[in-house]
């Protein structure tokens, strides 16, 4: 065939095909990426032989072509590509990292710890002297009998010079000088008026009674007030009270209140012999609740109760033992708590037990209190 009758033969073809497809497509161009290439229907384009096209050319039958005429086939794709946009990668948004909570892939920061507030503690041994009032009216008369009671509810003994201070309201006169009723001990009080000075130290456990008359006038209502000082309480909360008065009448009608009876409480741990296994001593243990009036006082409570936790080194090595029938006991290796009635006016109930105290023990403080009555008596073993 000729080359004329070829070229027709192809033109032919190729405006079949388009009038089908809706446009040409020269063989040896690739549709660009972003952009979609149409011919017209009826239109073909091809290259003239003097200018040969710098696209490779396919033939697309074996038959050889001359090199001087470049042949144009026409490709119709079965399936125009989508256009797809080339898309740029986005960069997946940062985390924010929640409070405490750290990014993926990043330490964790080291968090500042918060120091909690440091509890207030009560020092391991500490003087507190602690103060009660009361007034009760002289039958068939407009005077009062004034008691302040002074106790040591410490640890450790308060120091010399702990003053008790009761200065009298306008209305209110006294009459007597302060009596002075101790247990536990002796603090060589000094009164001036209704002020007293204690020249000698208080123990833990010690208690006295400040007893004395006032008169007071009729129709007057008052408030008298008292107070103790002591350097180094450790609770001025305890340290004032305060007691209201009402008018008196010249013979009043109602029963006096009593005076309540003042309990002393002591303790002493006593070495013995050496013990023969474990370095370290026998002793004995006692325990003194005393009642030390004034006569016709009224106890406060039906009952006390002894409590005593000994310390590491200390172990008790039988049942503790009271002197009163009324009062029992109980007790392991290393506590006991003996419960009774308070003891009448001028007497002591006494609790003693058997303990062993190892070497280390020997200058270990050992403390029992007396509940209700918030008292507490302290004792280092000693040899004598």
């Amino acid at each position: 065939m000729s080359t004329t009758a070829r070229l027709t033969t192809v033109v032919v073809l190729a405006l079949l095909l388009a009038a089908c497809q809706g446009r040409l497509v020269a063989r040896g161009t690739l549709p660009a990426a972003t952009e979609r290439v149409s011919t017209p229907v009826g239109t073909a384009e091809f290259q003239s032989p003097a200018q040969p096209s710098s696209r490779p050319t396919q033939l697309p039958s074996p038959t050889a072509v001359p090199t001087s005429t470049p042949e144009l086939t026409l490709m119709v794709p079965t399936v125009t590509p989508a256009i797809t946009p080339i898309a740029t990668a986005e960069q997946p948004p940062t985390p924010t990292p929640s409070p405490g909570i750290p990014p993926r892939g990043q330490p964790s920061p080291t968090a500042t710890p918060t120091e909690p507030p440091t509890p207030t503690a009560t020092p391991a041994g500490y003087c507190d002297l602690a103060l009660e009032k009361t007034l009760f009216q002289q039958v068939g008369t407009t005077s009062v009998a004034v008691t302040l009671t002074v106790q040591n509810r410490g640890t450790v003994s308060c120091s010399p010079g702990a003053v008790v201070s009761d200065p009298l309201p306008a209305g209110m006169r006294q009459l007597t000088e302060v009596q002075v009723a101790e247990a536990g001990g002796q603090g060589r009080w000094q009164c001036v008026s209704t002020t007293c000075t204690a020249g000698e130290s208080l123990a833990p456990g010690y208690a006295a009674n400040l007893v004395f008359t006032a008169a007071v006038e009729p129709g007057v209502t008052l408030e008298n007030c008292a107070r103790v000082t002591v350097n180094g309480d450790a609770d001025p909360a305890n340290d004032a009270r305060c007691v209201s008065l009402s008018a008196l009448l010249p013979t009043p009608t109602a029963t006096p209140t009593p005076v309540t009876c003042l309990l002393g409480f002591e303790k002493a741990i006593q070495l013995g012999e050496e013990l023969s296994i474990t370095p370290g001593w026998r002793a004995t243990l006692r325990i003194r609740v005393q009642n030390a009036g004034p006569e016709g006082c009224v106890s406060r409570w039906s009952a006390v109760v002894v409590s005593d936790l000994l310390p590491a080194g200390m172990r008790l090595q039988a049942p503790p033992v009271a002197n009163d029938p009324r009062w029992e006991c109980g007790w392991s290796s290393d506590a006991l708590q003996c419960e009774g009635p308070p003891p009448e006016v001028g007497r002591v109930v006494t609790i003693q037990a058997e303990l062993a105290v190892v070497r280390e023990a020997a200058t270990a403080q050992n403390c029992a209190t007396l509940e209700p009555a918030g008292a507490t008596a302290c004792a280092v073993p000693s040899a004598q």
